[in-house]
């Protein structure tokens, strides 16, 4: 054939199969790599995503995340650079109040 996508072939237990399909999207680093929490008080769910509220805020005062490694996430470059936006303000927030009771 030549060099346009038509489908993906799967391998799985010694059985081939193969999808037909219009297009493809690529997802990579669906695994979030949040091992380094496993010790720590911040929630992870049982996918290993950090819980978060709709602040972005974790359970853990101070701690906020987004992006992909966060549960709930789309998995998308623009929720994440968007989401990211939004961490950075409410970090900046929490910061201010964090000022302002000292």
């Amino acid at each position: 054939k030549d060099d346009k996508f038509y489908g993906v072939k799967s391998t799985q237990n010694g059985e081939q199969k193969e999808f037909t399909a219009d297009g493809l999207f690529v997802f990579i680093g669906l695994i979030p790599n949040t091992q380094f929490l496993a010790d720590s008080d911040v929630e992870l769910d049982l996918g290993g995503h950090i819980v978060t509220d709709e602040h972005l805020r974790t359970n853990v005062p101070g701690v906020f995340a987004s992006g992909d490694v966060r549960s709930g996430a789309t998995m998308q470059i623009a929720s994440a650079v968007g989401e990211g936006a939004v961490a950075a303000l409410q970090i900046r927030e929490y910061l201010q109040e964090k000022a302002r009771e000292e």
